[in-house]
């Protein structure tokens, strides 16, 4: 796909709508991070492990953040390694 001004302008205004606080878009940590049309709103990675999920699956939270607004930092065991997987391990472990 090629991305020129028209696909520029179309993206612009598809993000715009997150610039007003509160409202975010997610998107999974990889291309959208590298247009210029994002630029101007804030950027947050989060894991879903982190945030309660069974997996861990690197996202980028995009908008304008409430003051105060405390997210876990992301899970940092590795490419498909969640952080719950290596507390079980870790426990089981101990067990024996």
């Amino acid at each position: 796909m090629t991305y020129g001004p028209k696909e520029y302008w179309a993206d612009l205004n598809e993000h715009q709508r997150y610039a007003v606080q509160g409202e975010f878009e997610a998107n999974p940590r990889g291309m959208l991070r590298t247009r210029a049309t994002v630029a101007h709103l804030e950027r947050r990675t989060v894991t879903y492990c982190r945030l309660g999920e069974s997996h861990m699956k690197p996202t980028d939270l995009w908008g304008v953040f409430p003051p105060g607004l405390n997210l876990p930092e992301p899970c940092d065991h590795g490419p498909g390694v969640c952080c719950r997987e290596v507390a079980k391990a870790a426990l089981a472990g101990e067990g024996k």
